[in-house]
This record gives C-alpha cells, structure tokens and sequence, in this order.
C-alpha cells in the first residue's frame, strides 16, 4: 500500500481535526460490499476510530440496500 492505488476512486481518507490518520477501501458487488482494506496509523489505534470506521462502513452498505460485507484477512494478521 505503499504505492499509488489502483482504484483511487476506491480509497477513501480517514481524517480528524484536518489530520489524515488512516483510509480505507470498499467496493460495491453485485450482492455485497467488499472492504479491502482498513489501515489506521499506529499512534491512533486503539482510541475507537476503527470502530466508528466499521459502524459508517456499515451505513454506506445500508444506504446501498446491501445486507453483506465481506473481506479477506492475513493468516498474520
């Protein structure tokens, strides 16, 4: 993720007091929203924001009449 995206128009900012500290990445399918990455900078973790990430990732589903998100995780992670 290091490297301009593929899909910018996928990437959304994750942004507080004007700060970027994290983005995140959906795509609408057929019958789903797949989220393909979340990643939040280290300092601010643990504070609730991705929590609140996941609730608005869950409305932007609602809005869409989609019942489903998937992902894929990382044995590692």
């Amino acid at each position: 993720y290091q490297q301009e995206p593929r899909f910018p128009e996928r990437y959304s900012m994750l942004q507080l007091q004007r700060k970027i500290i994290g983005f995140f990445c959906i795509r609408v399918a057929e019958d789903h929203l797949y989220l393909h990455t979340i990643q939040i900078i280290f300092s601010y973790r643990n504070k609730g924001y991705g929590t609140l990430l996941l609730q608005q990732i869950e409305e932007i589903a609602r809005t869409k009449n989609l019942l489903r998100i998937r992902l894929s995780v990382f044995k590692e992670n």
